[in-house]
């Protein structure tokens, strides 16, 4: 396991999942709760990559029985610290000799949330992708963020580039609810904006109200932020990359 989690190249969904096959592994191989806590504390520790965990999944952890709390929740604290600094990645390079700070190689792309639960649910997610990342996408694919949390929703973008028959490709940036088998139905106020060349700060787009309903097969809708025509979107120019970065916020509250 030690092997495996040393890894930069190891490939994850995202670092929360990294850490829920841990727990699982640990608790299938330890039965014995002490020795459990003893292997845990070891490996959590030291091989899981807390600061590119989810705020939601660092109060998970501190919850979880199997974990001795305090040496955790120093671990914690740093991560905290970490996500919340706006010199995140020269403060990575200073610790480049500690492998908690660098990212592994993560399908999800991370995002940044300020969460505010009063008094109502609500978040400022800011979400980026490199232009070069955007054009792998053609002539068909899909790139997800990690996971954000409002009011105990888990929420993810989902960035496409589709080909439909007698329509051009399209580019469509959407906001999305993860599915659950039940739910009850739930109604998000959204504020997006992106980043403009020209303006040089984020473009608000409009608000909407968002309804998240169930659906046949368990499943929920997403909801379409941007669309944009291929190929006027990742033209060489296009006022929607800075620094060759699609940068996007969006202000969720839960009515």
């Amino acid at each position: 396991m030690e092997a495996i989690l040393c890894r930069d190249e190891l490939i994850a969904n995202s670092e929360d999942d990294i850490y829920d096959i841990v727990v699982k592994w640990a608790r299938v191989h330890h039965p014995e709760e002490d020795e459990r806590r003893v292997v845990l504390g070891s490996c959590i520790t030291h091989l899981v990559r807390f600061p590119h965990m989810t705020c939601e999944k660092l109060r998970d952890v501190l919850k979880c029985e199997d974990i001795n709390r305090g040496p955790t929740l120093d671990v914690i604290l740093d991560a905290l610290f970490y996500k919340a600094s706006r010199e995140k990645h020269a403060l990575a390079a200073e610790m480049s000799t500690d492998r908690r700070y660098t990212m592994r190689a993560y399908k999800s792309k991370p995002v940044k949330v300020i969460d505010i639960q009063l008094p109502k649910p609500y978040c400022i997610v800011y979400f980026a992708l490199e232009k070069e990342e955007c054009a792998s996408l053609f002539p068909e694919g899909s790139i997800y963020s990690e996971s954000f949390y409002l009011g105990g929703n888990a929420f993810y973008f989902r960035v496409d580039c589709k080909f439909m028959e007698d329509f051009p490709h399209y580019c469509n940036i959407c906001l999305c609810l993860e599915p659950e088998d039940a739910f009850d139905p739930i109604e998000v106020e959204c504020d997006y904006a992106m980043r403009g060349r020209a303006e040089g700060r984020f473009v608000k787009e409009r608000r909407v109200i968002i309804p998240f309903c169930s659906s046949s097969g368990g499943r929920i809708g997403s909801y379409g932020l941007y669309g944009f025509e291929w190929s006027s979107f990742i033209e060489e120019n296009i006022m929607y990359f800075v620094d060759g970065m699609l940068q996007l916020k969006v202000e969720l509250t839960l009515q």
